[in-house]
C-alpha cells in the first residue's frame, strides 16, 4: 500500500487480488459474528477494515495520470509467440 502512496500508481496492486482478499475476509468475519467465536473473528475484523482501505486506495489512485501511464505501457508490450516445440519465436 505504501507503494501505491508514493508512486500514486495502482500498477501494484492487483485489483482482483484485492477483491479475493476483501471478499475471504468479509466472508469469514460474518462467519466469526455467526458462530460467536472472537478468534476467527477478530483477525478478520481487523482484514476487512485493510481490504476496504485497499479499495479505497485503488479507487482513488486508479485515474491518475501515473496509472494511465503505466496501464498504457503495457498495453503497447508485443505478445510473446510460443511454437511447437515450446519455444519463444524471435
Amino acid at each position: 500500500m505504501a507503494l501505491v502512496v508514493k508512486t500514486r500508481s495502482v500498477e501494484f496492486m492487483p485489483l482482483f487480488l484485492t477483491l479475493g482478499v476483501a471478499g475471504c475476509t468479509v466472508s469469514w468475519a460474518i462467519y466469526g459474528i455467526y458462530v460467536g467465536d472472537i478468534w476467527i473473528g477478530i483477525p478478520n475484523y481487523l482484514g476487512t477494515v485493510v481490504a476496504m482501505f485497499q479499495l479505497g486506495l485503488y479507487g482513488f489512485y486508479m485515474n491518475t495520470e501515473e496509472s494511465r501511464a503505466a496501464f498504457a505501457k503495457v498495453a503497447k508490450r508485443e505478445p510473446i509467440s510460443i511454437n511447437d516445440e515450446g519455444e519463444k519465436d524471435s
